[in-house]
Parts: structure tokens; C-alpha cells; sequence
């Protein structure tokens, strides 16, 4: 497989997703990179919401459509990533007391924890994200199960098959 990235010579902290991924020379660039090989290459999704509750549709929040990325979700009924939750664990496992402010509560469990935490893809509420924190969410992060569960699914084809008790 090859995948096509673009850095910018500049150190300003700036990047984009689409076709191509784009990330500038900025000290974070390698996470930059990362981040936006996920959009670009995985087809996942902003795992953050805007502080200011602005969304790039607008201003406020609103009950959105079910997005078609892997890695967030407006039903929790039927939950997309259901097999992989954490056992014992409450969907929603957080929800933001409170929809005109950004959600600041520490997370209630262990960092690995699958559950459905309110807050993704620019709202504040209204979509959830598998795990407290992911590389979508937060640059030096590890990518989340779910993302790393759509990355292999892009990569499965391009690996050879081992066979059977073979190393």
C-alpha cells in the first residue's frame, strides 16, 4: 500500500485531511501527520469538540445524523463499536452535564476503557467516541481500539497471509 502525504515547509502549526493529507514542519508534526492519516486513510472522524460550541456548521448544538465515520456515533442503541465495550461498563459512560459549556470531567476509568464518552466530531453533545482519549482526540495519544480496529481493516488486504504454523 502507498499513501501520499504533503508537508508544508513552514513552522506553523496547521494541517488539513482529504484526499492527500497535509501537516506542516511544526515541532508536533509527526503527530500531525498521524492525525491526519486517520481522516484521510482510515475514514475516522475528529474525536474533539470545539471549545466554544461553535461547529463547522455553525453555532449550538443539535441532534445530528449518524455519521458514517467508525469512530463516533449519535446511536447508542444499536452502539457501533458494541463488541468491544468494556464489560460492566454504562453507555452513555459520560455524558456533559452541561451542552453550552466544553466538558472538562477527568475520565472515571482505566485510560483502555470502550464505552460511548459524550463529546465528538466538533459537538459538545449529542455524539460519543469510544474511548476517553484517542490520536483523533488528543495529538501524542495512541489511536483508541476503534480506530485501530478501522486501520486494520484498510490494511488486512495488503498483508500476506501466514500459513499455519509457519513464523
Amino acid at each position: 500500500m502507498n499513501a501520499a502525504l504533503l508537508m508544508v515547509n513552514s513552522d506553523t502549526y496547521g494541517s488539513s485531511g482529504g484526499h492527500v493529507p497535509v501537516f506542516s514542519t511544526a515541532p508536533t508534526a509527526f503527530e500531525i501527520a498521524l492525525h491526519e492519516m486517520g481522516h484521510s486513510h482510515f475514514g475516522l472522524a475528529d474525536e474533539y469538540p470545539f471549545p466554544d460550541g461553535a461547529t463547522k456548521e455553525g453555532p449550538g448544538q443539535h441532534r445530528p445524523a449518524e455519521p458514517t465515520e467508525p469512530n463516533v456515533t449519535a446511536t447508542l442503541e444499536p452502539l457501533k463499536w458494541q463488541a468491544y465495550v468494556t464489560a460492566g461498563i454504562s453507555i452513555p459512560t459520560t455524558s456533559n452535564p452541561d451542552c453550552s459549556s466544553y466538558d472538562s470531567q477527568p475520565n472515571p476509568y482505566a485510560p483502555q476503557t470502550v464505552g460511548a464518552y459524550e463529546g465528538a466530531k466538533y459537538l459538545r453533545c449529542g455524539l460519543y467516541r469510544p474511548q476517553y482519549d484517542c490520536r483523533m482526540r488528543t495529538l501524542g495519544q495512541p489511536f483508541c481500539a476503534i480506530c485501530q480496529q478501522a486501520i486494520r481493516r484498510v490494511f488486512s488486504p495488503f498483508m500476506k497471509r501466514r500459513a499455519v504454523g509457519h513464523r
